[in-house]
């Protein structure tokens, strides 16, 4: 599970309505897709090669709450890697606050047992996550942790500057990572998505997504000019990616 699904679970935006003496929001339709934000998964290195894991985590990320207590319900939770566009999948998962999935899951991968004080242990090893943020982060990020200790997982929070962050997404050198994308008008699929990207420097596939069949597809969008064609491939692509 990667991106905007579960690995980088990704918020839309709305804009204030500056001409009303009043605190409401409304929402701006463009043409440019929002930017988004969330949390990165390494499906390279454990506990996040197991999808199961990921998918876990990401239920425990309470987007709605972040939303209602921290950001006046600003922002629309995403679930998609072409948010607000035609190339977004309408049947993508849908990936919201859930302990029991999240529980679930965790014991299908092997976290059964908790030690004295409420963590999961799997051969000797506490479930435990190294999470580095920048200043501002915390306010959300605690409330993360406070979830995750709910299903015995240990979240460590480490607050860094901006450009150490950068240096380890492109470096690889993560487990969980917080991600900023800007959004893009014309989809660039390869770069986040190919199996070509994801141990290439300087990409943005910081997860190390890697499946045959996204790269059959990518191939096949760059070799397509048919419109609807083309928007069928990047929904597959979508809900493929989404489900990783």
């Amino acid at each position: 599970v990667s991106a905007s699904s579960l690995s980088c679970l990704r918020f839309s935006t709305l804009r204030r309505n500056s001409k009303s003496s009043s605190e409401a929001w409304v929402l701006v339709k463009t043409e440019n897709p929002a930017g988004t934000s969330g949390l990165n998964f390494n499906m390279r290195k454990e506990p996040f090669n197991d999808v199961r894991i990921r998918k876990a985590i990401a239920f425990m990320y309470d987007r709605i709450k972040f939303n209602d207590k921290l950001f006046f319900n600003a922002y629309l939770p995403i679930d998609s890697y072409f948010p607000g566009t035609e190339f977004e999948n309408p049947n993508n998962p849908k990936i919201r606050y859930n302990v029991d999935s999240a529980q679930r899951l965790l014991t299908e991968a092997g976290w059964k047992d908790k030690n004295k004080d409420g963590y999961l242990v799997k051969e000797g090893k506490v479930f435990e996550l190294d999470l580095p943020f920048t200043k501002g982060m915390d306010r959300y990020l605690t409330i993360f942790q406070e979830d995750l200790k709910k299903v015995g997982v240990k979240l460590n929070l480490k607050e860094i500057d901006a450009t150490t962050i950068f240096k380890l997404g492109n470096e690889r050198n993560f487990k969980i990572i917080p991600v900023n994308f800007s959004g893009l008008r014309i989809p660039n699929q390869e770069n986040t998505l190919e199996s070509s990207t994801a141990d290439a420097e300087g990409t943005t596939n910081w997860a190390g997504i890697k499946n045959p069949k996204l790269d059959e597809l990518c191939k096949a969008y760059d070799t397509t000019f048919d419109v609807k064609a083309r928007i069928k491939i990047l929904r597959e692509i979508d809900i493929i990616a989404c489900n990783e």
